[in-house]
């Protein structure tokens, strides 16, 4: 038994044995003697004591469940322009470590390759990553990517461990289909952005323009 649901027993039942005491004492006492309402009062306090432990536990709980690493796999259309990504993500509160994927089929890049988010010393492990890291794999185009899947799903397995050593696993399935009909971006941010990049070369190129035109005007 899990100590989340052994505590939530246990306040359940300290509130029940209250009720049961007062129902008890106002059977035997009854309810003209003061003594009953004295045992009602305590058996108030009891209950509101319990009430905010259990508020006070459940936002403990919750504070515990933040800060837990999660880690996760999906697609990404947005990070750069043109291009689809597969993102490998700890988007929980704390670092996760050994992190292992199992996968049911591989998607394979551009240069026909799979794709795989281990690539050194030959490891089937990524050892190490902080919450708030990730790590990015090129696989296409946007516009080639839906040409050459007509089939978007990948699954597998995803595990990984808390810096305690406290082991997590789940399956996963991600598509992008979601996308296939869709803009790859909401805004034109991410184009602009992408268009200003090529400002220095373009002033590079008329920097040596203006440099051959300045050499044969003095001939």
């Amino acid at each position: 038994m899990s100590g989340k649901l052994f505590t939530q027993i246990l306040l359940a039942l300290t509130l029940i044995f209250s009720i049961a005491i007062f129902v008890a004492a106002l059977n035997v006492i009854g309810p003209r003697n003061i003594e009953v309402w004295a045992v009602l009062v305590a058996v108030l306090a009891v209950v509101s004591s319990v009430v905010s432990a259990w508020s006070s536990y459940s936002v403990i709980d919750l504070q515990k469940e933040a800060l837990k690493p999660n880690v996760s796999i999906s697609y990404d259309f947005e990070s750069r322009f043109g291009l689809v990504l597969l993102k490998l993500k700890n988007t929980g509160g704390s670092s996760a470590k050994m992190i292992q994927i199992s996968w049911d089929l591989k998607i394979k890049d551009f240069n026909n390759s799979e794709i795989d988010f281990v690539n050194i010393n030959n490891s089937n492990k990524i050892t190490y990553l902080s919450n708030g890291e990730e790590i990015n794999r090129i696989i296409d185009t946007d516009f080639n990517f839906f040409e050459r899947y007509n089939d978007t799903k990948l699954s597998g397995k995803l595990s990984y461990e808390d810096l305690t050593g406290r082991p997590y696993e789940y399956s996963f399935v991600i598509s992008a289909e979601h996308f296939r009909l869709s803009p790859t971006y909401s805004n034109e941010t991410l184009k602009t952005e992408y268009e200003i990049q090529k400002i220095p070369k373009a002033l590079d190129n008329l920097t040596s323009q203006i440099k051959i035109l300045t050499y044969n005007l003095k001939i």
